[in-house]
Protein backbone atom coordinates (compact mmCIF):
# COMPACT_ATOMS: atom_id res chain seq x y z
CA UNK A 1 0.00 0.00 0.00
CA UNK A 2 2.93 2.35 0.79
CA UNK A 3 4.00 2.45 -3.05
CA UNK A 4 0.41 3.17 -4.13
CA UNK A 5 -0.14 5.75 -1.64
CA UNK A 6 3.40 7.16 -2.45
CA UNK A 7 2.94 7.42 -6.19
CA UNK A 8 -0.62 9.30 -5.68
CA UNK A 9 0.97 11.43 -3.40
CA UNK A 10 -0.43 15.17 -4.47
CA UNK A 11 -3.38 13.41 -6.75
CA UNK A 12 -6.88 14.30 -5.52
CA UNK A 13 -8.08 10.74 -5.08
CA UNK A 14 -10.34 8.83 -2.74
CA UNK A 15 -7.76 6.34 0.08
CA UNK A 16 -10.24 3.56 1.00
CA UNK A 17 -7.02 1.34 1.90
CA UNK A 18 -7.23 1.90 5.93
CA UNK A 19 -11.50 2.03 6.11
CA UNK A 20 -12.90 -0.46 7.94
CA UNK A 21 -16.73 -0.95 9.82
CA UNK A 22 -18.09 -3.63 11.27
CA UNK A 23 -20.13 -4.31 8.42
CA UNK A 24 -16.95 -4.64 5.81
CA UNK A 25 -15.63 -7.51 8.65
CA UNK A 26 -18.71 -9.49 8.92
CA UNK A 27 -19.42 -9.16 5.19
CA UNK A 28 -15.42 -10.25 4.69
CA UNK A 29 -15.88 -13.59 6.84
CA UNK A 30 -19.14 -14.43 5.72
CA UNK A 31 -18.58 -17.43 2.89
CA UNK A 32 -22.42 -16.87 1.76
CA UNK A 33 -20.96 -13.99 -0.12
CA UNK A 34 -18.27 -16.00 -2.13
CA UNK A 35 -18.38 -18.09 -4.86
CA UNK A 36 -14.70 -19.34 -4.55
CA UNK A 37 -12.34 -17.87 -1.62
CA UNK A 38 -11.77 -14.19 -3.35
CA UNK A 39 -14.31 -14.06 -5.77
CA UNK A 40 -17.50 -12.93 -5.04
CA UNK A 41 -20.79 -14.24 -5.84
CA UNK A 42 -24.15 -12.76 -7.04
CA UNK A 43 -25.82 -12.07 -4.08
CA UNK A 44 -21.98 -10.67 -2.54
CA UNK A 45 -21.36 -8.34 -5.06
CA UNK A 46 -25.03 -6.88 -5.43
CA UNK A 47 -24.68 -6.13 -1.42
CA UNK A 48 -20.86 -5.16 -2.12
CA UNK A 49 -21.10 -2.70 -5.17
CA UNK A 50 -23.85 -1.05 -2.76
CA UNK A 51 -21.76 -0.80 0.20
CA UNK A 52 -19.03 0.62 -1.71
CA UNK A 53 -21.10 3.21 -3.31
CA UNK A 54 -22.02 4.22 0.39
CA UNK A 55 -18.44 4.36 1.25
CA UNK A 56 -17.38 6.44 -1.20
CA UNK A 57 -19.84 8.60 -0.60
CA UNK A 58 -19.23 9.43 3.12
CA UNK A 59 -15.65 9.06 2.84
CA UNK A 60 -14.17 10.56 -0.03
CA UNK A 61 -17.16 12.82 -0.73
CA UNK A 62 -16.81 15.25 -4.28
CA UNK A 63 -17.13 19.06 -4.03
CA UNK A 64 -20.50 18.89 -5.67
CA UNK A 65 -21.66 16.45 -3.21
CA UNK A 66 -22.16 19.24 -1.26
CA UNK A 67 -24.58 21.44 -2.98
Amino acid sequence: WQAMRAALAGIDHCDLTTYTSPWLESFIRDPKNFWDGPHLNRQGAIAYSGALAQMVQSQCPLPSDSN
